[in-house]
Parts: structure tokens; C-alpha cells; sequence
């Protein structure tokens, strides 16, 4: 996978380029925070989620069977908290990339001193963060209301946010690889649909990886899908120093991986 080449850009100190990419992730955080109220609709659908499957898991959960595969229902639901609100809010590059082939705005992208995958990269980031910051605070009011506060260790908090934020890196790069095919099939869209069923169910959206058959855990545990959801959401509810160095290792080297795939 090659992405398409950028034009050369001035030479300057390592710094300099940096903060280029910075520019443009605050540049998306500004856009995305100035039309925020066009997003309202995402934390009234992530709480009517959160409100069904609170339903679902006390079905599930019962005072002879509090504890499912190491999991209380507090924190299941917590899990199923972080997991939706890592997705609703991670970059989104379905379309993108297919529109600017379509429409000849990769020239004007291309044609901008900065390379292609790291702009895109700033760029969704930067979009990111606001949207993960109102989700978060949306779904924590319904589950707290709901189900009670959540089974955190507050100091772990710095290595979390680490590993959600290499989890976005790491979503970005396949979703990139799956949007290059754009220069050879036009429309990636089918493909995107196959990304997200497998991300949905590999990744352990809905349902903890702990609670699948050990031959599903094993396919799991060899794919990098299980490090942009489940292994954050995981790592938030039942964490340990062991599972925290575990995921950001992993994390890092999908994305080494995976990067360099997509940079080609």
C-alpha cells in the first residue's frame, strides 16, 4: 500500500515540523468545537445504547451469577461505556479519501507542504478530541445515574488516555490502508463495511473479548482490532501495570506496522 506523494516541504528544524502538524490539529479541534451543537445528536444515541443494554445486562447479571468472566455488571457496562465512546469518536476516513479522488481535491492536499497520511492524521485527531471529550462526559452521567460510579483507579488514568489516543492512531492507519484502495476501486465504502463488522466483533465492541469461546480469544488476541477497543475499555475497569504495558506495546508495534504499510 503507497500512499500518493506530497510536495516536497521546506526544509527546518524537527521542531518546525511539528508544530506544522500541530497547527492542524488545532485548526480540527477549532472547527470541530465551533460546530459542536451539528454532533448533539451523538450523545442522545449513545445514551439510548447505554439505556438498552443496561436492560439487556441485568437480564445477564443476577444475584446468583454476579460476576460473568471476571466482569460485575458495574463493570461491563463501564466496558461498554468507553468502547462506544472510543468509536463514536475516533477518525473517520470513509469517504474522504474517495471524494478527493473523485472530485480532484487530493491535487490541492497534495499540493500543501506537509505529507499526506501525517496531515490527515493531525487532522483527525484534532477532530477527535472534542467529540471523545462530549461522549465521555455523556455516557459517564447515564452510567453513573444508572449503575454507579466507575471501578477506576484514578492513577492509572495518564497510561489510559495513552492508550486511547495510540488506539485512534492505530484505527487511523487501517482506516487509511482500506481508504487508498480508493485510487483502484473508486469507492473503499464496501470495504469499510467488512473494517467495521470486524471491529464490532473482534474488537470487542458490545461484548467483552473475555466472555468469547477461547478459540475466538486466540483469533482475537492475533489481530490489531482488540487494541482500539477492547484493550483501552479493559485497561480502564480492570486495570493492571502487567495489561498497561502489554497493550501499549502491542499498540505501538501495530501501528509501526501498520504505518509503514500504509506510508509504502
Amino acid at each position: 500500500m503507497t500512499a500518493p506523494r506530497s510536495a516536497p516541504a521546506p526544509r527546518g528544524t524537527l521542531g518546525g515540523g511539528a508544530r506544522k502538524y500541530l497547527e492542524v490539529a488545532r485548526t480540527a479541534f477549532s472547527s470541530r468545537l465551533a460546530y459542536l451543537g451539528g454532533s448533539l445528536s451523538r450523545p442522545l444515541f449513545f445514551a439510548m445504547i447505554l439505556f438498552v443494554f443496561v436492560q439487556l445486562w441485568q437480564k445477564v447479571f443476577t444475584p446468583d451469577r454476579p460476576v460473568v468472566a471476571g466482569f460485575t455488571m458495574v463493570d461491563t457496562l463501564w466496558y461498554l461505556m468507553l468502547t462506544e465512546a472510543i468509536l463514536l469518536s475516533a477518525p473517520r476516513l470513509d469517504g474522504r479519501v474517495d471524494e478527493e479522488v473523485k472530485s480532484g481535491g487530493l491535487a490541492i492536499v497534495l499540493g500543501r507542504p506537509c505529507h499526506y497520511l501525517l496531515y490527515h492524521l493531525a487532522f483527525c485527531l484534532g477532530e477527535a478530541v472534542p467529540l471523545l471529550a462530549m461522549s465521555l462526559v455523556a455516557g459517564a452521567v447515564v452510567v453513573s445515574l444508572l449503575i454507579g460510579p466507575p471501578p477506576i483507579v484514578w492513577s492509572s488514568l495518564p497510561i489510559v488516555a495513552s492508550s486511547v489516543g495510540l488506539a485512534f492512531v492505530l484505527h487511523f492507519y487501517i482506516s487509511m490502508c482500506v481508504a487508498l484502495l480508493a485510487f483502484w476501486v473508486e469507492d473503499a465504502t464496501p470495504f469499510f463495511w467488512i473494517y467495521s463488522k470486524m471491529l464490532f466483533i473482534l474488537g470487542g465492541l458490545m461484548i467483552p473479548l473475555d466472555f468469547f469461546p477461547a478459540w475466538l480469544q486466540t483469533l482475537a488476541g492475533a489481530l490489531p482490532f482488540r487494541h482500539i477497543l477492547c484493550g483501552p475499555a479493559r485497561l480502564t475497569v480492570r486495570y493492571s501495570a502487567g495489561d498497561a504495558l502489554a497493550l501499549v506495546g502491542w499498540q505501538c508495534g501495530w501501528i509501526a506496522l501498520i504505518g509503514l504499510a500504509a506510508h509504502g
